[in-house]
């Protein structure tokens, strides 16, 4: 029983709380009071009731019994505390409770004059108060905001002349308020609503807003608020709080700014510095130096220094340094170096460097050299160097160079040169250069060189590489294998005056193909004797159906298994191939063989078991090699 009393004793508390925590501060609550000739103290008792609220104060601070003649209706009651007292009396309220003292402005010396004006500012129209309007007297710097109940409070020293503040609101028409005489005031400022709603280009809640909290509320609502544009000579700034420029700096362009820590501003003309950060809202020029961070709204000209990031929303013509990074909204002219990445959402013309990624969303004309990656979204015309890979989306004119890979999704003028490989996916014109593969979807028209594989839809040009893949080919594929879809391929069944039956493949094109074949000769006692080899062929067109065929070939002899002695057959053959059907065709020539054995090896086979060709030449080729050629014959038939 006790533990659910607390319980709900808790729940309660909790809720009165709430519902003052929702309630209108005392100060804020609206009474009307009509009086004709009455005391004071009627008119705090109709105020306490109506707004609930108890008025605290000395009993000799007040003569209660003065008589007064009032009307206020729908006022708040620091309105109407003003209407009763004027500046005689000021007024703090803590929770429901007015505490009524002497005015710091009774206090105040000859020396020190000021103005205080105090008020709220209404819509014309609704007759509603507006919070967040900006109040401010360009000369002097000093500035205000309305809060949420429309009130404010400013301050002014005494400049012997006539003041006039300006009340700016964002989608208001901007007012003039003409200040006449010392002391304080209460005054009910009129603004009325624009007849085009205007949202303006303000800094701080839409361009870089990870920095938003680095500016003071009210230099934001200020920077929403007004559009002249302040021109100082200088500011000195601790952060953009405490400054020469007070409120103000989101609306003045200054020469010079110098910020201890960090500083705010519209813009700079010619240079500044900051231990930490430097905020522009604007253009910048000439030189921007920041310990940590530089963040310029609109163009950058000159050079921008930051130990973290540089990052500009619009154009930016000259150097960016950025320990870290250099990030760019639109495009850039000029030359970028960062410890890590440099980022363009527009386009570059000029040099970007960095560590790691250097990255751009529009045309990129220049070198961008990254230790890691390399990506244009746009065409790109210059030179890429990536440790790891570049990519260019819309096309490259000019060299990528990767220490892994390059990819090109649109056309591509120029060479790229990889460690592993090297990929364009539309018309390439130039050469590919890879430590692996090199893969073209469309038209090649250059060079292609890797170790291992070069793929091309269509070549017009030169292939090398052990093995070469193309659907069409007008160019010389050279490797161990090549394959042109639409190219030279037979399979070739021959017997020769050694190996009665030999099984070829012969791939590439007219002119330059490759030939991988394997023998036995069924007829020799010795079952257990082979023979593998590999050349290189040609065919030149001799007639409708007739080609005549240059074969260069090298083949090792085999008893049982390979070796272990050299056994190497080399040949050249001249023979001509005669179509007598589709897809077959019958093939014959002499063949110039050579023959070149180990000379200490006594244990090679008899290949000659049929025909025993004269050799023509024995001699020795060097002190370990023995050599005999012979003319042989070739007699095959070819399919496809």
């Amino acid at each position: 029983m006790t533990l659910r009393f607390y319980f709900l004793l808790f729940l309660l508390n909790l809720s009165i709380a709430s519902a003052q925590t929702g309630q209108r501060p005392a100060l804020e609550r609206m009474v009307s009071v009509q009086l004709s000739n009455e005391p004071v103290k009627n008119a705090l008792d109709q105020i306490a009731d109506q707004g609930k609220v108890t008025f605290s104060y000395p009993s000799a601070l007040i003569n209660t019994t003065r008589k007064i003649t009032l009307t206020a209706r729908n006022k708040t009651i620091r309105e109407v505390l003003f209407l009763i007292f004027g500046s005689k009396v000021s007024w703090k309220a803590k929770g429901n409770y007015i505490i009524l003292s002497i005015a710091s402005a009774q206090r105040e010396t000859a020396k020190s004059p000021v103005y205080i004006i105090k008020g709220y500012v209404v819509n014309e129209k609704t007759g509603e108060k507006i919070p967040s309007v900006s109040i401010y007297e360009g000369k002097s710097m000093v500035s205000t905001v309305t809060n949420q109940y429309g009130y404010f409070s400013i301050r002014l020293d005494d400049p012997k002349v006539q003041l006039q503040l300006k009340v700016s609101k964002q989608n208001y028409q901007d007012t003039l308020v003409s200040v006449h005489h010392r002391g304080e005031q209460m005054v009910e400022i009129m603004i009325r609503p624009s007849v085009n709603e205007v949202m303006k280009d303000t800094f701080a809640a839409a361009t870089f807003p990870d920095m938003e909290f680095l500016i003071p509320q009210e230099s934001a609502i200020n920077a929403q608020n007004i559009s002249d544009t302040l021109y100082r000579k200088g500011q000195i700034s601790f952060l953009p709080i405490l400054g020469t420029n007070y409120r103000l700096s989101g609306n003045v362009i200054n020469d010079y700014s110098l910020n201890i820590l960090g500083g705010y501003s519209l813009g700079t003309r010619k240079a500044e510095l900051a231990g930490l950060f430097n905020i522009t809202r604007g253009d910048a020029k000439y030189v921007q130096v920041a310990g940590l961070a530089n963040a310029t709204g609109g163009t950058f000209t000159g050079v921008q220094v930051a130990g973290y990031l540089n990052m500009v929303r619009h154009q930016v013509n000259g150097v960016q340094i950025g320990g870290f990074g250099n990030l760019v909204w639109d495009s850039l002219t000029g030359v970028q170096l960062a410890g890590f990445f440099n980022f363009n959402r527009g386009y570059t013309n000029g040099v970007q460097v960095a560590g790691f990624l250097n990255t751009n969303l529009d045309t990129s004309r220049g070198v961008q050299v990254a230790g890691f990656l390399n990506a244009s979204t746009a065409p790109m015309s210059g030179v890429m160097i990536g440790g790891f890979t570049n990519v260019a989306v819309k096309g490259a004119k000019g060299v990528q160079i990767a220490g892994f890979a390059n990819t090109t999704i649109g056309a591509m003028k120029g060479a790229q040169v990889a460690g592993f490989g090297n990929i364009s996916t539309k018309e390439h014109t130039g050469a590919q250069i890879s430590g692996f593969m090199n893969i073209n979807l469309k038209q090649l028209t250059g060079l292609q060189i890797s170790p291992f594989l070069n793929y091309a839809k269509n070549v017009t040009g030169t292939q090398i590489g052990i093995i070469n893949v193309a659907d069409s080919s007008t160019g010389t594929p050279i490797g161990l294998i090549s394959f042109v879809r639409s190219g030279y391929h037979r399979v070739e069944v021959s017997a020769d005056e050694i190996f009665y039956t030999n099984l070829s493949l012969r791939t590439g094109t007219n002119s330059f193909h490759n030939i991988l074949f394997a023998g036995i000769d069924p007829t020799s006692s010795d079952t257990n004797l082979w023979t593998f080899g590999y050349g290189l062929g040609t065919s030149i067109t001799a007639g409708r159906s007739t080609m005549i065929d240059i074969d260069l070939t090298s083949q090792q002899v085999n008893f049982g298994t390979v070796g272990p002695k050299i056994n190497l057959l080399t040949k050249l053959h001249v023979g001509i191939e005669q179509k007598i059907a589709k897809g077959f065709h019958l093939n014959t020539g002499p063949v110039l063989t050579a023959q070149l054995t180990n000379r200490s090896y006594n244990k090679y086979p008899e290949i000659f078991n049929g025909i025993q060709p004269s050799t023509f030449w024995n001699g020795k080729l060097d002190n370990s090699t023995d050599i005999r050629c012979w003319i042989g014959w070739k007699l095959g038939l070819r399919f496809f």
